[in-house]
C-alpha cells in the first residue's frame, strides 16, 4: 500500500493518485507539534519535511520526483505524454515550473510576509522573490493565451503542479490571480480526482483523530489560551459559523466556505487568517473596509493577524468580534 505523508504540497501526490486509481493511505503529520515526536515520520524523512511517500521498499521525498516516480512505475498513464510525443518538453517544463520557478518563490514570500518576525517582514529578500515568482508566472500567461492547459489541449500532471502553486499564491501570498489564470484554476479543480482528494484528505484526518482538542493538545499552555480565546470571539461573533480542522489547525465556515483559520506562525504566536473560501475567487467587485485597521491586507479578500498573547486579544476582543462579524456579513 502506498502511504503518503503529511499535507501541503502532498496534495499534489494525493490527487495524481486519485487521478490515476491508485489505493493509498494518507497520513497526517503534525508539523506544529513538533515532528521530533513522530518517529514512524522520521524513519521515513529523517530531514523532517512533508511531503514524503512510502511504496513498499522504498522511500521519498520531494513532491514533483514522487509524482515522476508514480507515473513511470504504474504509468502509462495520459497524465503524462510519451517521450516522442510533441507535448513532452512542454510538460516536463510546466511540471518542474510548478514548484522550482512558482512554489519555491512563493514559500519565501509567504515566509517573509507571514512567518517573520514583525520587524523583519517585507524585507528585500521577500520583494526580490516575489519579483522572481512574477517573472516565471508569466509563462504561465503565455500558455494560457494559446492552450487550456501547460502542455496543450489535454489535463496533464503539469497542471496538478501548476495549479497547487496558483492557489497557494491567492491563499498565503497575497497574488490575485488574472481572468485567465481564474479560468483555468476553475477548470483544473472542476475535475473529479480533484474533489476526490479534497474529500479522502479530510476523511483520513477523521480517521486519524486529528480533531480539535488534539491540535490544542500539542500547545503550550499560553499559546493554548490565546487559540481559545480567538476561538470563543469567532464562534460568538456571528450564528451559523462551524468549527472543523483545516489545515492543520481550527477553522470556521459559513455556509460551507471557510472564513477564518487559525495556525501558528514560527515563533510560536497564533495567526488568524481571513478568507472567503479555500478556493481563490474574483476580486474586481469585492471591497471590505477594515475600520478599525486591525488586519494586514495581502489581498482584497484575505487578512492576517497576529497575536502574541492572550492579553493582547482580550485586549481588542470587542473591535476584533466586529471585525470577524462584518466580514461574514460582506462575504454572503
Amino acid at each position: 500500500m502506498i502511504t503518503v505523508f503529511g499535507e501541503g504540497r502532498g496534495f499534489r501526490v494525493v490527487w495524481l493518485l486519485e487521478e490515476m486509481g491508485l489505493p493509498y493511505r494518507l497520513r497526517d503529520v503534525d508539523l506544529m507539534a513538533g515532528v521530533e515526536n513522530d518517529p514512524e515520520f522520521l524513519a521515513i524523512n529523517p530531514a523532517g519535511f512533508i511531503p514524503a511517500l512510502q511504496d513498499g521498499e522504498i522511500t521519498m521525498v520531494e513532491s514533483i520526483a514522487i509524482m515522476e516516480y508514480l507515473i513511470a512505475r504504474y504509468g502509462p498513464t495520459p497524465l503524462a505524454p510519451a517521450l516522442r510525443d510533441a507535448a513532452f518538453s512542454l510538460y516536463q517544463q510546466f511540471l518542474h515550473l510548478g514548484e522550482a520557478g512558482l512554489m519555491g518563490f512563493l514559500f519565501m514570500v509567504f515566509a517573509d510576509n507571514v512567518l517573520a518576525p514583525e520587524d523583519e517582514r517585507h524585507s528585500w529578500t521577500g520583494n526580490y522573490a516575489l519579483e522572481l515568482f512574477e517573472s516565471r508566472r508569466g509563462l504561465v500567461a503565455r500558455r494560457l493565451a494559446t492552450s487550456p492547459y501547460m502542455a496543450g489541449e489535454a489535463f496533464t500532471a503539469a497542471d496538478i503542479s501548476v495549479t497547487y502553486a496558483l492557489e497557494f499564491a491567492t491563499r498565503n501570498a497575497g497574488v490575485t490571480l488574472n481572468d485567465a489564470e481564474q479560468a483555468y484554476v476553475a477548470r483544473t479543480s472542476a475535475r473529479v480526482g480533484y474533489a476526490r482528494a479534497m474529500d479522502r484528505r479530510s476523511q483520513d484526518y477523521a480517521m486519524n483523530k486529528v480533531t480539535i482538542n488534539t491540535f490544542r493538545a500539542g500547545l503550550k499552555p499560553d499559546t493554548q489560551m490565546t487559540v481559545d480565546a480567538l476561538r470563543d470571539i469567532i464562534t460568538s461573533s456571528h450564528d451559523g459559523l462551524v468549527e472543523s480542522l483545516k489545515w492543520n489547525g481550527p477553522s470556521f465556515s459559513h455556509n460551507g466556505e471557510h472564513r477564518f483559520t487559525l495556525g501558528l506562525t514560527r515563533s510560536a504566536a497564533v495567526q488568524v487568517v481571513i478568507l472567503r473560501g479555500a478556493k481563490a475567487k474574483d476580486v474586481t467587485n469585492f471591497a471590505f473596509d477594515d475600520t478599525a485597521g486591525l488586519a494586514r491586507w495581502p489581498a482584497k479578500d484575505r487578512g492576517v493577524l497576529i497575536f502574541e498573547n492572550v492579553a493582547e486579544v482580550s485586549s481588542k476582543s470587542d473591535a476584533l468580534r466586529l471585525l470577524f462579524h462584518e466580514w461574514i456579513k460582506a462575504t454572503i
